[in-house]
């Protein structure tokens, strides 16, 4: 009952939260944010109330509090009023679809639990990709202070499945952001266009962060490398096609 009461509330943030002024905006998004990782919550654990130690316990509210915040500043970017009343009901939607997701991570059905977990990473990815982008808009430290902020929030989210004790869990996200912060450091001095200077600090803190989780797997390492090759050609299309266009 939880998800389904949630879109109507969802559908009337996304509407009239980009048409305010800026000042306002950020804290009422915050709150609506924080409201929908409550839900998250709320809703993931009646799901896995049988299980003492479900997948993503305690961190639930992460992907769904990211999946607002994201979104909102993607609608409020269009600058079109139509535009935003047309996209709304779609990211209310998008928002639960991300709610259910985690609802289904720790389904008895393994199948069905691989994947929820594999559209759960790629939500993670997707708003460390918008995150980063809101950051390079932003000052030189206030950018870097907030693509690690984003960093540790998705490693926590990515980290969590492996239900490591939570001691481990802040040392290995640690040393995520301290390889992420130093991949910040080196792409800083490129010479690319803004997406793709983006969508380079997403690879490379998708290569950090897979290379850590991956210590918990038995995985082989041909399944790692070939993720880490298929986001790296993509990155490659990326760089020429914006320099074609550019």
């Amino acid at each position: 009952m939880l998800l389904p009461a949630t879109f109507l509330p969802l559908w009337i943030a996304f509407t009239l939260l980009p048409a305010t002024e800026p000042l306002s905006r950020v804290p009422a998004a915050l709150a609506v944010a924080a409201l929908v990782g409550a839900g998250a919550e709320l809703a993931t654990g009646e799901s896995t109330a049988s299980d003492s130690y479900a997948a993503g316990d305690g961190l639930r509210w992460i992907l769904p509090f990211g999946a607002v915040l994201c979104l909102l500043a993607l609608i409020a970017q269009t600058g079109n009023r139509t535009a935003a009343n047309v996209l709304a009901p779609i990211a209310a939607l998008v928002v639960l679809a991300v709610m259910a997701l985690q609802t289904h991570r720790s389904h008895p059905n393994r199948r069905t639990a691989a994947l929820a977990e594999s559209g759960l990473v790629l939500v993670g990815y997707g708003e460390a990709l918008v995150g980063f982008g809101v950051a390079r808009g932003l000052s030189g430290t206030t950018d870097t202070v907030l693509a690690l902020g984003v960093a540790a929030a998705i490693a926590l989210a990515r980290l969590a499945p492996h239900r490591i004790a939570p001691a481990t869990s802040i040392m290995r996200v640690a040393l995520a952001a301290a390889l992420f912060g130093e991949s910040l450091a080196v792409l800083g001095g490129l010479l690319v266009g803004p997406f793709v200077a983006t969508a380079a600090r997403t690879l490379s803190f998708m290569v950090v962060l897979e290379g850590v989780g991956w210590t918990f797997t038995t995985e082989p390492v041909r399944s790692y490398a070939a993720r880490i090759g298929v986001a790296t050609a993509l990155l490659l299309v990326l760089t020429v096609a914006e320099r074609l266009v550019g």
